[in-house]
């Protein structure tokens, strides 16, 4: 198992190492064979297309900003523990900061901007920030924090700080007035939510009675 994994994050490094030299769509898996002195075989065994071995970079990447983020639990507000964890995950991918830009300017049909494709990521970072919500206000909190990340994510591709000052104050910025906004909705959330339920009842009986 290890010497499997040990492979296929070879793999994807020397895909991110190809990226400081060419665009994404230049890229072959020949190249990637020829600069890991690994088969094209090998290469298949893992992964589908270069794309999926982006793909996999970036999962690796939120696996490790979790375990990061874990190891380091302390008292904070929810505010905080999204910074954190935002800055967690843009501090990994400092690590390939030159290739995550070409991969960003480039003519390459993938979204580097995605964050947290899946919904169950999105449902771990509001749970550690202890937000729990239902509902309208479920929706307005999962695609804030996307929106948030992918605002974030412009500043740091050009803030050239190693401390990345510029990234953190825009973080802190925007979440303090992401934080305003949903005090500030509070209440017409509640509505909607209660509407909502009024009419899934609604329905719900009117089905009850044509049945």
């Amino acid at each position: 198992m290890a010497k499997t994994k040990t492979k296929s994050n070879k793999i994807i490094q020397t895909t991110l190492d190809l990226l400081r030299e060419y665009e994404l769509i230049d890229i072959s898996f020949s190249m990637i064979a020829e600069k890991s002195n690994l088969d094209i075989s090998d290469i298949k065994v893992y992964f589908l297309d270069v794309d999926s071995i982006i793909h996999a970079h970036f999962d690796n990447i939120d696996l490790r900003m979790i375990d990061d983020y874990s190891s380091n639990i302390v008292e904070e507000t929810s505010k905080e523990i999204i910074f954190n964890i935002i800055m967690s995950r843009l501090d990994l991918l400092n690590e390939n900061k030159i290739s995550i830009k070409r991969l960003s300017n480039g003519r390459a049909n993938i979204k580097i901007s995605f964050f947290l494709r899946s919904s169950r990521i999105q449902k771990w970072i509001l749970q550690e920030a202890n937000i729990d919500s239902v509902g309208f206000e479920k929706i307005i909190n999962q695609y804030g924090l996307i929106y948030v990340y992918t605002r974030t994510l412009a500043i740091w591709l050009e803030d050239d700080d190693p401390m990345m000052s510029k990234t953190m104050a825009f973080l802190d910025k925007t979440l303090t007035k992401g934080e305003k906004y949903i005090q500030n909705i509070q209440v017409p959330i509640k509505i909607i939510n209660a509407m909502s339920k009024i009419g899934q009842q609604f329905f719900s009986k009117m089905k009850n009675k044509k049945a």
